[in-house]
C-alpha cells in the first residue's frame, strides 16, 4: 500500500524546550500571594467576628428593655417602686455591668433604672450623622425615659465621665431633677489641669482612633482581649462585659465619644450652676482623683448651695462600683440624698 508524504503543513512541529520559572519569577508573585493571604485572613476574621457576635448576643440577653428612639433603640434596665426615679450613669466605656452590686439593692425600696449609651452594652448604635457630644447623650437620655414611660422627678447619679453627662442633663432638665450624686465624677478641666491630653483614650495615640474599628470588625479586638473587665464585679457581669469589649459597635462607639470629647467638656463646662439641687460627692480614699483631682472634685461641690462630701476610706476610682464593700459605701450616699429628697431636708455635711 501506497502511502502519501506529509506536507509541510501536517507535519508535526518540533516542540521548544519548556523554560524552567526562575527565582525572579517567583519573587515577583510574593506581593500577589501575600495580597491573597492578607485577604483570606481579613474574610475569616470577619466571618469569625461575626458568628462570635451572634453566640454573645445568644448568651447574654439584654436583662431590661430595648426603647425604640426614632429608628434605633437604648437599653433600659429599671426595678423597684418608689419616688424619686434613681437614673445610673455609668463611666465610660462602661454601661448596666457596672450598677451590680449597687442597683439591686436601691430596687428595694426605689425605682432605679440603668441604661447603655448609644453603642455601648446592649443598645444599638446611634446613626452615623447623629452627633456624639454630651448635649445629645443627655437629650437621648431625656427621650428614652419620656418613651420608657418613666417621667421624672429623678436622682441622677454619675460615675466618672457620667458625672459629665449628668451635669448636662441637669442644665437641660432643671424642672426634673430633684437631686445629683457624683461618683469621682469628672471635672470639665481634668486632664489639661493634669498636664495630660483631652482624651478618653489616655496612654493611646490619637492614630488609634483609625485603626482600632477595621481590627475589631476582623476580631482582633475580641482575640487580643484588649479591655478585661475588673475582675471585683460578679462573674455574670464580668462575662457581659467580655462579650461587649469584642464588639465592634462598641469601638465604633469610643471612637465617636473620643472625637467629641473636647466639645463634651466644653457643654459640662457651660452648665455652671446647679442652684440649690442636693448636691452629694463621692470620693474615693485612695483614689487617682487625689491631688490635683482632689482639688477639683472640691470645686464641684459649689456648683450647688446645698452640697456635701462623702470619702470611702480605702476605695479607688473603680472599686467605688465595682467593689463589693466599697459599692455599699457608694449605696449609703445614694440612699443619703433620696431620703433627704423626700423629707425635703439640706444635706448635712460629715459622715453620716
Amino acid at each position: 500500500m501506497q502511502t502519501m508524504p506529509l506536507s509541510n503543513e501536517t507535519m508535526p512541529k518540533p516542540q521548544a524546550p519548556k523554560r524552567k520559572k526562575g527565582f525572579v519569577y517567583w519573587i515577583s508573585r510574593i506581593p500577589l500571594a501575600l495580597a491573597v493571604i492578607v485577604i483570606a485572613l481579613g474574610v475569616m476574621g470577619a466571618i469569625f467576628q461575626a458568628i462570635a457576635t451572634y453566640i454573645d448576643k445568644r448568651n447574654y440577653p439584654a436583662p431590661g428593655q430595648m426603647i425604640d428612639l426614632d429608628g434605633y433603640r437604648l437599653h433600659l434596665y429599671c426595678s423597684g417602686e418608689g419616688n424619686p426615679t434613681v437614673i445610673l450613669e455609668a463611666g465610660q466605656p462602661l454601661g448596666v455591668s457596672s450598677w451590680a452590686w449597687v442597683q439591686p439593692e436601691l430596687a428595694k425600696t426605689m425605682r432605679v433604672c440603668v441604661y447603655d449609651r448609644a453603642g455601648l452594652g446592649w443598645s444599638d448604635p446611634a446613626p452615623a450623622n447623629t452627633p456624639r457630644d454630651g448635649e445629645q447623650m443627655a437629650r437621648e437620655l431625656h427621650t428614652l425615659l419620656q418613651n420608657a414611660g418613666t417621667p421624672g422627678p429623678y436622682v441622677l447619679v454619675g460615675h466618672s465621665f457620667g458625672g459629665l453627662v449628668t451635669r448636662i442633663f441637669a442644665g437641660a432638665y432643671p424642672g426634673e431633677i430633684v437631686g445629683l450624686v457624683w461618683v469621682e465624677a469628672l471635672h470639665p478641666d481634668n486632664f489639661p489641669r493634669k498636664g495630660l491630653p483631652e482624651s478618653t483614650l489616655q496612654g493611646l495615640p490619637p492614630e488609634s482612633t483609625t485603626f482600632i474599628p477595621p481590627m475589631a470588625r476582623l476580631g482582633v479586638m475580641r482575640l487580643v482581649a484588649f479591655l478585661t473587665p475588673d475582675p471585683n464585679l460578679p462573674a455574670q457581669q464580668q462575662a457581659e462585659y467580655r462579650a461587649m469589649f469584642a464588639a465592634a459597635k462598641f469601638w465604633d462607639s469610643i471612637v465617636a465619644t473620643e472625637q467629641n470629647f473636647p466639645a463634651i467638656n466644653a457643654q459640662a463646662r457651660g452648665v455652671d450652676s446647679l442652684g440649690n439641687i442636693p448636691l452629694m460627692i463621692v470620693i474615693g480614699g485612695e483614689s487617682e482623683s487625689m491631688g490635683v483631682g482632689f482639688e477639683m472634685q472640691n470645686e464641684l461641690m459649689i456648683l450647688s448651695t446645698n452640697s456635701v462630701q462623702r470619702v470611702v476610706n480605702g476605695a479607688t476610682h473603680t472599686s467605688l462600683l465595682h467593689d463589693q464593700q466599697h459599692a455599699q459605701q457608694t449605696l449609703a450616699a445614694i440612699l443619703e440624698i433620696v431620703e433627704a429628697v423626700r423629707n425635703g431636708q439640706p444635706l448635712v455635711p460629715g459622715q453620716p
